[in-house]
């Protein structure tokens, strides 16, 4: 199995090049009609107000979005709401109404992606009814200025508040991938879109794994059509898969027990110059390594060389600079269960070897236990310089960067408006600038910008929003940016 090789014309159709059309064994396609028509809905009309969507015969043609800012969509009382980032004046556009939340559901996650190839944007909410006793994915095409239902999958499993779900554009093609967990099959699942609509729904492998997904990552290298699905499975094993044409090749298993369940104790990230792929993963006592290289025929099933030095990490995050091959990456360990003193350390790939490791704090305050499916640190580049951040105790956040060869503890910053315990963090790039957005236990959303000196507030005289769902027990995050 290889990330990058490519079969021959002749193979089997679920492994045809992107670059050819994708064949669609399963039945088809659906176009967003189909899927209104399914819920009793007219095909012209939208879940998000009432306004009619374009006909069907003119749907191709509005529904890549012109406006390449970046959006940001989070969960808000009974809607999705949605607001623009503007990069010339660091500021947001006033929150608008998307996809309405059914009475008795809870989010639970929140994807959203652009491509850059053709615009098209697409959005995915994950929500549960019943405690977690039901969980359904909602995927939405925005067409015609607004977000339309495409399609829903239900049946996750016994644990649907893991992230069990993700959403990708290949870079190359502008095609859009979700690939989500399903009970009932034992097997991941994949539906995807081209210019012709969405398929339905088919398995993301040739072959069933016979194990539902806890927590799913889709890993894609901008400008080409390389995209790697990361996973990890009821039994605790993590895996990865390639994708080839209209699946993913057999996965290879890259640890037999991964160290953690309840966080995602796995990332993985391309490298912006060469192309290899690098994945890092926490098992067995130690947290491990592996690279895979544009063009090689199989991944390594056996770990790269150990990381025994930090050797209970529970949360991982990684990010790649946009102008080399280094990758930074943050680490957070859970060193005595619920109790507070969890270490949070930092490193970095220089595109052969780690070179910069540091744990810049080992006495954390406010244990992260509880966050499953969280994000309680971030990491991103801002310019040449990588930044870090991780929340430690209440009023605002620490953070680190990385100049000069080593990463160096910079003294928190503290807003204008305290951040509660147990925040969630997601970066994105605006420029040279990096844009942190932070979800905290009151349910307010918060943006800070980092001009490569300094943070500063972005949303003005209050929160950029108010009334997410809980981030603690179980929640998951229920914001998205469409932005690297």
């Amino acid at each position: 199995m290889s990330f990058k090789s490519r079969f021959p014309l002749g193979a089997a159709l679920v492994l045809m090049p992107l670059a050819c059309t994708l064949a669609y064994p399963l039945g088809g396609y659906d176009d967003g009609a189909q899927a209104a028509a399914d819920a009793g809905l007219d095909a012209n009309a939208i879940e998000d107000g009432g306004e009619a969507a374009p006909p069907d015969g003119d749907a191709a043609a509005t529904e890549n979005d012109p406006d390449p800012s970046p959006m940001l969509a989070y969960a808000s009382g009974a809607a999705i709401r949605y607001r623009r980032w503007n990069a010339a004046t660091s500021s947001w556009s006033a929150p608008a109404d998307g996809p309405a939340i059914a009475s008795g559901r809870d989010v639970r996650g929140v994807a959203l992606k652009r491509s850059t190839v053709n615009g098209r944007r697409t959005l995915a909410v994950y929500t549960v009814a019943g405690g977690v006793s039901d969980a359904e994915l909602a995927v939405y095409d925005w067409i015609g200025g607004s977000f339309r239902e495409a399609f829903r999958a239900r049946d996750f499993g016994a644990r649907p508040e893991w992230r069990t779900f993700d959403l990708a554009c290949d870079g190359k093609s502008g095609n859009t991938y979700v690939v989500y967990s399903n009970a009932t099959t034992g097997s991941p699942r994949l539906r995807s879109r081209d210019d012709r609509g969405w398929t339905e729904e088919r398995g993301a492998f040739a072959d069933s794994i016979g194990e539902t997904l806890t927590f799913t990552e889709l890993v894609t290298r901008p400008g080409t059509d390389d995209m790697t699905l990361l996973y990890v499975d009821g039994s605790r094993h993590f895996a990865a898969a390639r994708l080839a044409g209209n699946g993913f090749e057999p996965p290879a298993r890259l640890a037999g027990t991964i160290s953690v369940t309840e966080h995602k104790a796995f990332a993985g990230a391309y490298e912006s110059k060469s192309g290899d792929l690098f994945v890092t993963w926490a098992a067995e006592g130690t947290f491990n390594w592996n690279t895979v290289p544009p063009g090689a025929a199989a991944i390594p099933p056996a770990m790269s060389e150990p990381h025994p030095d930090v050797s209970q990490t529970g949360v991982m995050a990684v990010a790649a600079d946009p102008s080399s091959d280094r990758i930074a990456l943050a680490l957070l360990e859970s060193v005595c269960g619920m109790k507070d003193c969890d270490d949070w350390s930092l490193d970095m790939w220089n595109g052969a070897g780690l070179d910069g490791l540091a744990t810049l704090d080992g006495d954390i305050t406010q244990s992260y236990a509880g966050l499953e499916a969280n994000a309680p640190i971030a990491v991103g580049w801002a310019g040449g310089q990588a930044v870090a951040v991780y929340f430690r105790d209440a009023d605002g956040f620490r953070w680190g960067r990385w100049r000069d060869g080593k990463w160096v503890l910079q003294p928190p910053f503290v807003p204008r408006d305290p951040i509660g315990p147990k925040a969630s963090f997601v970066t994105f790039r605006s420029g040279s600038d990096l844009v942190l957005l932070i979800e905290e236990l009151s349910g307010k959303l918060w943006a800070k910008r980092f001009d490569g000196t300094s943070w500063s507030d972005t949303e003005g005289a209050g929160p950029l929003a108010e009334g997410l769902p809980n981030p603690d027990d179980f929640n998951g995050i229920t914001f998205a940016i469409d932005a690297p």
